[in-house]
């Protein structure tokens, strides 16, 4: 069995989210996990009124109770799939072709992820875009400046991680990267200001 793997390569995300039609269904669904980092059992039932600014759900897997805040992108393709959906605030957002009224089934959700990646030639699933969106938070990481990206205790946080290793392990941050990062200290020093 392969394991699953953050995806790095930011022509390759690009190809992800240009499989499907911008607003349907199908593009939401990758986009949303590459916006929120959520696990597929979260992600699901989230509801068309999530728009509004701030998703409160708890987690299935945990069944710890999380505040997610949905970005200004986010809202906007949301917004535009409910427009061109006509559905509204009450609805799932990935709603049931079978049953409107309810959402559509893990299956059906892997089945979407699955033939996404087959049309670019990867494998393809929920868990590697929560990777992936912990992989580009932590490698967009700068904030001295900026806000961007998160850093690791606060990624450890959203993910339920208990060591940095284990998230380190889990987005895909190899022991080369590691050493770079140390090898480039004096640098990051030298950026700020701070004689070495």
């Amino acid at each position: 069995m392969e394991l699953t793997k953050a995806i790095k390569d930011i022509d390759t995300i690009n190809d992800i989210l240009a499989v499907y039609p911008k607003y349907s269904k199908n593009y939401l669904l990758i986009y949303y996990l590459l916006n929120t980092g959520l696990r597929i059992s979260d992600t699901l039932n989230a509801r068309i009124s999530d728009r509004n600014g701030l998703r409160i759900l708890h987690e299935q897997k945990t069944g710890k109770r999380k505040e997610l805040p949905i970005s200004d992108h986010l809202a906007e393709k949301i917004n535009m799939y409910a427009l061109k959906n006509d559905v509204t605030d009450t609805d799932y957002i990935f709603f049931s072709e079978r049953d409107p009224k309810d959402h559509i089934k893990r299956n059906r959700a892997y089945q979407i992820l699955s033939e996404a990646g087959d049309m670019i030639g990867i494998q393809l699933s929920a868990h590697t875009l929560r990777k992936t969106y912990g992989y580009l938070q932590y490698s967009t990481y700068e904030r001295s400046n900026g806000q961007q990206g998160a850093s690791l205790p606060e990624l450890m946080h959203l993910f339920n991680h208990s060591t940095p290793e284990i998230t380190l392990r889990y987005i895909g941050i190899e022991q080369e990267n590691l050493d770079h990062i140390v090898l480039n200290t004096g640098n990051m020093f030298s950026s700020l200001g701070i004689d070495v």
